[in-house]
């Protein structure tokens, strides 16, 4: 009677909403659940999917990663280097440091970003003494919009703090003005103050200055008023209004962030920015590693951020879907023998940022080079023990059994594409997974040709992309 009930349920609702299905479905499991019809999951988004307990394997990731240059961040949904986004996620959690949205889910984005840049600074950078090197935001609260360092190809050697134009900028700081004019230049208005301890700072993008050339300043004192919108006095080279804020100790930039206090709210990689710039350095991975040795982290400490449920996750071999993903994935991705930079990984061979090696997946370098039959065997392991058992468990074993060969083989030239974790990381895909699950096709196989077709570094549009969604879409229903 349960199940017939449920059934019911979920056929009623379908019907009535159509595509709402979708956007009504947690208050449907949420009714299904109440009256004991339908039960949680048992996947946890939260924890890891390929880290073993093993912890000499555990710490291996990790060196293998250091050794390999690092991990930079990612763009929302790329899954790229998952296993070792993983290692470096259960370790920061195990020495304190928070994942607060999606904890252990393999994804280097904005959380991890945080957590990364705070050990960093935290176990990496030496900082002066509280007294000497502790100021107040110039601007009050507010937050980052542009961080420290890298940027566009080139050094950019201060942050921009969020900041309506006129907003009043404060001097952090006693001390005196060493520069103090408008000029028709990158900084355009511009403020630089000589403090204490050899420390300075500068403003850039004033539309206002209230200070001289000479001036003895408190802490406090206003000393202009921020600009940068297009137009403005002082403007510079600004695209909108914000303050451009710089800090020198000795002569030399800093990165004003470690300088601030909680005023100033850390940047997060996506909100206003081009592109994701955080990076777990070697130096930065090899520390990671020293602290947890010494905090002498066992196998009960790993399974506790481990998913158990994707331990012996197995797809069947039976039937042709094997065979149609590789013919799908052969005529999508193109042979290469050796690698090149694409989007945001070295890739080569049937277009894979991996290379079988021994058994094991190796991550691709720009010197990895393949012949045809290790590019084959490169396919045919990370379909059968990467993309399909991650897409089965992200969709449900029932679902995915339920499936026929040419379905299983759509979603995973998809995931191929996409990232294996498109069901759970992407709108689109959790979308494809309730169509599924309530038995509409049609609707699934929409969602699938509305996958990606922008390239996930540069956001470029690409025709064979849209493309590929479109006979992705039509084999789904075939």
């Amino acid at each position: 009677m349960k199940r017939n009930l449920t059934e019911e349920l979920e056929r009623i609702h379908t019907i009535t909403y159509g595509k709402k299905v979708i956007e009504e479905q947690g208050f449907l499991d949420k009714i299904l659940k109440g009256v004991g019809l339908k039960k949680d999951k048992v996947d946890d988004p939260k924890k890891a999917d390929l880290v073993s307990d093993d912890v000499q394997e555990f710490y291996k990731t990790l060196e293998k990663a250091a050794e390999q240059g690092g991990i930079s961040e990612q763009e929302r949904g790329s899954m790229t280097f998952q296993k070792e986004v993983e290692s470096m996620q259960i370790g920061l959690v195990l020495l304190g440091y928070q994942l607060p949205i999606h904890g252990v889910d393999g994804l280097f984005g904005p959380e991890t970003a945080a957590a990364v840049r705070k050990f960093i600074q935290e176990k990496l950078e030496k900082k002066e003494s509280i007294s000497e090197s502790t100021l107040s935001s110039p601007i009050g609260d507010t937050s980052v919009s542009s961080p420290y360092g890298p940027r566009w190809g080139k050094t950019h050697h201060g942050v921009d703090l969020k900041a309506s134009s006129g907003t009043q900028i404060k001097s952090p700081l006693d001390g005196e003005v060493i520069d103090a004019e408008i000029r028709n230049n990158d900084c355009g208005g511009t403020i630089y103050i000589k403090h204490a301890d050899g420390y300075k700072t500068r403003y850039c993008h004033c539309k206002q200055i209230n200070v001289s050339k000479g001036d003895i300043v408190k802490k406090g004192d206003v000393v202009g008023l921020s600009g940068g919108g297009n137009g403005e006095v002082g403007q510079g080279r600004s695209t909108g209004p914000h303050l451009h804020f710089e800090v020198y100790k000795d002569g030399k930039t800093v990165n004003p962030m470690d300088h601030l206090g909680s005023e100033v709210g850390e940047f997060v990689a996506g909100s206003g920015s081009s592109k994701a710039d955080t990076k777990a350095t070697p130096e930065m991975l090899i520390k990671l590693i020293e602290l947890l040795k010494e905090k002498g982290v066992k196998s009960e400490d790993l399974k506790g951020l481990i998913d158990q449920s994707v331990k012996g996750i197995q797809v069947s071999l039976t039937g042709d879907w094997l065979n149609i993903s590789k013919d799908l994935l052969r005529k999508w991705e193109t042979f290469t023998d050796k690698a090149s930079w694409d989007e945001n990984a070295y890739r080569g061979g049937y277009g894979s940022s991996k290379k079988l090696v021994n058994g094991r997946l190796e991550t691709v370098t720009q010197s990895t080079t393949w012949t045809k039959q290790e590019a084959e065997d490169t396919l045919d392991y990370e379909i059968k023990n990467t993309y399909a058992p991650i897409i089965a468990k992200q969709l449900g074993l029932d679902n995915w059994n339920k499936l026929n060969d040419r379905q299983k083989a759509s979603l995973i030239s998809l995931g191929y594409n996409a990232g294996p974790y498109f069901i759970s990381a992407r709108s689109y895909g959790k979308e494809i997974k309730y169509a599924i699950e309530n038995g509409n096709m049609e609707l699934a196989a929409q969602y699938i040709e509305k996958g990606p077709t922008t390239g996930a570094g540069s956001g470029s549009h690409y025709s064979g992309l849209q493309r590929r969604r479109s006979e992705e879409s039509k084999i789904f229903l075939s």
